[in-house]
């Protein structure tokens, strides 16, 4: 990515700089800065560089320009007579080189580097303008840089959605607001793009009112026979019983059973349809060769998984919680309505889908996003050969169902979206990953994400992982996590032409996500309720039903 940037001046027309180059090493710069009632007319003072500023220092063929990410005082600086007391470490950004029409171009990394003594500048307003042009590639603007407000920030679509990213932030940190802008954003753009977000809180069915499809556990079905063997296992069987193995192979069983034979007659070949086969069948043929295979014991203490496996199906469907599961009625094939509710196809004016998380089971919600991932990991590997468009798939508190520990959560959801993170791209997928405790969350998953945007992150461990995520170019950037303003973020990768700290775009209050603090001061001057509203929760409670 390169941008024209004004034709060179001879070196004797530029001013006295902020400083001078007095050591390098690999991509990083050392200067020692100049007193400010020495820098002469047309100097700048150092009033003007501060953490975060973009300088640049002339080269054989142009500019390189860098990064300041740290200012400091050596020991006996007190000496106002000593420039080396005075000293800026530069993460190096990229350089500016003369092209054949005489002009600078400008892209990132540095081939050639300033020489010893090099002056150093704080980049011009027209210098930042040059670098953080709008790219040539398909893109968005977000917001503005936080050097100068009125120059826009831009994100590269295709490699943004194509290779993955992340929004990092600790909670009130405006992270629900960026991602809502951000899709918003892509949308207004591209009207027939196709977005599944998984939303476990109900945060953002207010921020896409008019383009989203709202789904929640009352108005879809994920009927248990689209579930594979390890799905339907996580819900029915407990882990910790002494019986699992026996259960788990008896379900099994059951399962494979009762497939095979829902479709003796239909023209699905029996033989070829696995354990795993997405194709519907009756959960009283499972029950009923539970109870074959029960009865055909001799020891009553041999049948004891059978029977406890059976009835702890009988409970669950009798759950009106699971009933999305396990619906009531009859059985019928509707994979493919579906698929075409979750994945927008058609998009039909509404290209996103929210799907509402908060009624699910606390204790199956691991399993629910294996089952949505899943469907939309496997239709895009089947239909890749007939060209089905691109879709992404955004995973919000993304920690909880993806975690670093291998032994927690469930197993499949994480080696699911582990290989939706390495493979994802080839088929059409792109991730998008949100979270407040990026330690928590899987580090080969959150690796693949190759663009991050991190807000306001105080947590030391936090920060840790964000630093060794990010590419060298933004390294010293990440210093400014726990300083960083609401609506202020640091990007980089791929997305990104070049690692920048911006402040995003004002979203509407009207199409802010559900994710605001409970105001105390404002709520507790006032009391606004009565007995009814207590029997209304009550009587919700108990039907487990929001709606009542």
């Amino acid at each position: 990515m390169t941008h024209l940037l004004p034709p060179i001046a001879s070196k004797s027309a530029h001013p006295k700089g902020v400083g001078y180059v007095i050591a390098m090493e690999g991509s990083k710069l050392m200067a020692a800065l100049s007193q400010p009632e020495d820098t002469g007319e047309g100097g700048a003072p150092l009033e003007g560089l501060q953490i975060g500023t973009i300088i640049k220092s002339p080269s054989r063929r142009g500019f390189v320009f860098g990064l300041v990410t740290a200012l400091s005082m050596r020991e006996g600086g007190v000496d106002r007579a000593r420039d080396e007391y005075r000293i800026a470490k530069i993460d190096l950004l990229g350089e500016a080189m003369v092209g054949e029409n005489g002009r600078l171009r400008f892209q990132r990394g540095v081939s050639i580097y300033p020489s010893l003594w090099a002056p150093i500048h704080v980049a011009s307003n027209e210098d930042l303008s040059q670098i953080y042009a709008r790219p040539h590639e398909p893109c968005i603007r977000i917001g503005t840089i936080q050097q100068d407000s009125s120059i826009p920030a831009y994100m590269l679509v295709d490699k943004l959605l194509g290779m993955h990213f992340a929004v990092l932030g600790t909670t009130g940190t405006g992270k629900s607001c960026a991602l809502a802008l951000l899709l918003r954003t892509i949308l207004k753009t591209f009207p027939h793009g196709r977005i599944l977000l998984l939303d476990p809180h109900n945060e953002y069915a207010a921020a896409f009112p008019d383009q989203a499809e709202q789904l929640n556990t009352g108005n879809i079905t994920l009927p248990y026979w689209l579930f594979s063997s390890d799905e339907l296992r996580g819900i029915l069987i407990d882990p910790r019983s002494e019986t699992c193995e026996q259960e788990t192979t008896a379900l099994y069983d059951a399962v494979l059973f009762a497939r095979q034979k829902y479709h003796a007659d239909s023209d699905y070949p029996t033989g070829a349809l696995t354990i795993d086969a997405p194709v519907p069948y009756q959960m009283r043929d499972v029950i009923q060769h539970l109870n074959e295979r029960a009865g055909s014991l001799d020891r009553p203490d041999g049948a004891a998984p059978f029977l406890r496996l059976k009835e702890r199906i009988l409970h669950i469907k009798g759950d009106p919680r699971y009933h999305f599961i396990f619906p009531p009625f009859k059985i019928e094939d509707t994979m493919a309505a579906i698929l075409s509710r979750l994945m927008r196809l058609p998009v039909d004016s509404k290209p996103i889908t929210v799907l509402n998380l908060s009624g699910v089971p606390s204790e199956i919600v691991d399993v629910v996003v294996s089952v949505i991932g899943r469907l939309v990991f496997d239709f895009a590997v089947w239909s890749a050969s007939a060209g089905s468009p691109p879709i992404l798939l955004v995973c919000e508190e993304a920690h909880r169902y993806l975690p670093r520990d291998p032994l927690a959560g469930f197993g499949p959801t994480r080696q699911l979206f582990s290989r939706i993170a390495q493979e994802g791209r080839k088929y059409g997928i792109g991730l998008g990953l949100v979270t407040q405790r990026p330690s928590l969350i899987s580090e080969t998953i959150l690796s693949q994400c190759n663009t991050l945007i991190a807000l306001r992150m105080s947590n030391d461990a936090d920060q840790d992982v964000i630093r060794k995520a990010v590419p060298e170019a933004a390294f010293g950037l990440m210093g400014a996590l726990p300083a960083l303003k609401r609506q202020e973020a640091i990007v980089s990768g791929e997305g990104v032409t070049l690692p920048m700290r911006i402040r995003f775009a004002d979203l509407p209050d009207a199409l802010r996500p559900c994710s605001e603090t409970r105001p105390f001061s404002e709520e507790w001057k006032h009391d606004s309720w009565n007995t009814d509203l207590v029997h209304d929760v009550v009587r919700m409670w108990r039907l487990q039903n929001r709606k009542g």
